[in-house]
């Protein structure tokens, strides 16, 4: 049993750790290079995808940009969950950045055949559930398929796991982050809650399995949702 007061001193770490939009990296030990006016966009990038595009999974608010806490602060996506860097830091404006806000249905380079790139917001299905709508560009890779690099040299997943089934709570740690069945790898896997992909800087604790459980509390798609929600199983191939 973890005490109120160290309850309240965990919950303050893993916010801490999960909810900032700029992270904590060794930069110069990576080997990691900021680009930009002052790299403060590039900084912000949590990961890249395999088509090149960034990887953000919080706000300037500390929140998630799809479901934050903070409803009035939604911001515009389009259909592949991303935008331009918008507004202004201290006076300075942006480059304009493309990046990413989900696991992006539009790492399928198929998905937006057919469609009229909008708004997430003018799209019915898109509108109605983002969750769904992330997950539907992989229904052709239910399996475990590599979709991007972290920035500290992990492996990004998609939604699946290696026997196709989404990820459960169970499999990731407070930075959305596993390890392989010999404990030799570790990666960060694309979940159905924030922060999607890359939450912090693996490997981490699992506060979730704490008691009382925690969770980060920067989203209103959080990770307590998902706990004991059984993905169903892989559809057999039709013969």
């Amino acid at each position: 049993m973890v005490s109120g007061t160290k309850t309240s001193a965990f919950q303050g770490q893993l916010n801490k750790a999960v909810c900032p939009i700029a992270k904590r990296y060794d930069a110069p030990a990576l080997g990691i290079v900021e680009h930009g006016d002052d790299a403060q966009e590039s900084s912000n990038a949590m990961g890249f995808a395999l088509n090149g595009v960034a990887f953000q999974f919080a706000n300037q608010i500390q929140e998630d940009p799809v479901f934050p806490l903070t409803v009035t602060n939604e911001q515009p996506l389009d259909l592949c969950l991303g935008h331009n860097q918008q507004g202004s830091e201290n006076g300075v404006q942006p480059s304009g950045m493309y990046h990413y806000h989900e696991v992006s249905p539009c790492l399928n380079a198929n998905f937006l055949t057919g469609k009229v790139m909008s708004d997430c917001a003018s799209n019915d299905s898109c509108r109605r559930d983002i969750v769904q709508w992330a997950l539907s560009s992989f229904e052709d890779a239910k399996t475990k398929t590599v979709i991007g690099i972290a920035k500290n040299g992990h492996v990004l997943y998609g939604p699946y796991d290696g026997s196709g089934r989404l990820w459960q709570t169970s499999a990731v740690d407070a930075c959305n982050g596993a390890w392989s069945s010999d404990l030799s790898d570790y990666f960060y896997v694309g979940t159905r809650w924030h922060p999607y992909l890359v939450g912090c800087m693996g490997p981490a604790n699992s506060p979730h399995g704490f008691t009382p459980p925690l969770y980060a509390n920067c989203s209103r798609n959080n990770m307590e949702q998902y706990v004991g929600v059984i993905a169903p199983s892989p559809t057999p191939p039709s013969a």
